[in-house]
């Protein structure tokens, strides 16, 4: 936080633009999973983002019209970023593929959303701006054990959420692994 302070009135962009997949994992941490009263699930939840919902540090969320949706929530999280294509990459060599890591402002829409059993996980979180970003990508070889970073968020100079990497059901070389038998990930 301390070096954001160096570019006070300056506005720092996105760091990076349109990228070719936005893939997100969800219920990955034990304590989210006990709060909402569900079992750790036996493999990583995928779902998608849009690059209509990136929006740069600091900037202003759009909300969707109140006739829309009036409740939302967040959760921040742990990006990382990908830097050469990977497809079928073991859990072991996962690391080589990854070029660094960035914080995300993960917005969602909680009200009651349409009927039948549609899931609505990437329209609930598909909204313009509902990715917050950055301020910038820190490169893997300045973290020195992924599985061993704090997550803090302040909200109106309080604390709102707090979580550790160490507490997540599957450790991201894990995710690396799942997410590149499914698909190619590109960086």
């Amino acid at each position: 936080a301390g070096q954001v302070e160096r570019f006070a009135g300056e506005r720092i962009g996105a760091p990076f633009g349109r990228p070719h997949q936005i893939l997100c994992i969800g219920l990955n941490y034990s304590d989210h999973a006990a709060e909402t009263g569900m079992e750790a699930p036996p493999e990583p939840i995928l779902f998608n983002k849009y690059n209509n919902t990136l929006a740069a540090h600091n900037a202003t969320i759009k909300l969707p019209p109140r006739e829309v949706s009036t409740k939302f929530d967040y959760e921040t999280e742990l990006l990382i970023v990908i830097g050469k294509t990977a497809r079928k990459v073991t859990e072991e060599k996962a690391h080589d593929y990854i070029f660094g890591y960035l914080m995300c402002w993960d917005l969602s829409q909680r009200d009651p959303w349409g009927k039948g059993v549609q899931n609505t996980r990437n329209i609930r979180k598909g909204f313009d701006t509902f990715t917050g970003l950055g301020p910038w990508i820190v490169t893997r070889d300045e973290i020195k054990d992924p599985q061993d970073l704090h997550i803090r968020v302040e909200q109106n100079g309080k604390e709102a959420m707090v979580a550790h990497t160490a507490d997540m059901i599957c450790n991201l070389r894990d995710h690396i692994r799942f997410l590149s038998d499914c698909l190619t990930l590109q960086p």
